[in-house]
């Protein structure tokens, strides 16, 4: 009986683990997919993602975040219409931040964007690299008095 109890509650556990582990994957999906749709500007597929439980500051793929995709897009819209549902200003992953992915994308107006809602200019990626320091090796003279 007691043997039974055991194989009975493994059971139990191993079920209960498959469905987190299968939840967390499920919203990684979720938020993968949220990534994909800011980086092509679909606003519309944002907004479905988003009532559908993905995060708006969940990472994807290479732990990108929805905002730091936007601005590897380039698309000003919908960069406002991440920040409108709060996403995180300084999302980062190890190698960039989402003002770094705007200086890449040579986006000006979103660069000022950024800075009007306080982004952190300051923030070292894992080569030590901050923002400006990034600028400059882009080369984008705008960019570079923008963040001065």
């Amino acid at each position: 009986m007691k043997r039974r109890v055991s194989v009975i509650a493994l059971v139990v556990f191993a079920l209960l683990a498959l469905v987190l582990a299968g939840r967390r994957f499920y919203g990684f999906i979720l938020n993968d997919e949220l990534n994909q749709a800011a980086q092509a500007a679909d606003v519309s597929r944002i907004d479905k993602l988003l009532s559908a439980g993905a995060d708006i500051n969940g990472a994807g793929m290479h732990a990108m975040k929805p905002l730091m995709s936007a601005c590897k897009g380039g698309d000003l819209r919908t960069v406002e219409h991440l920040l409108t549902k709060v996403a995180d200003i300084n999302s980062h992953n190890d190698s960039g931040s989402a003002l770094m992915w705007v200086i890449e994308s040579n986006k000006p107006d979103i660069v000022r964007l950024l800075l009007e809602h306080h982004v952190d200019v300051d923030w070292r990626n894992c080569l030590g690299q901050d923002a400006r320091s990034f600028a400059r090796e882009e080369g984008n003279g705008q960019i570079i008095e923008l963040l001065r």
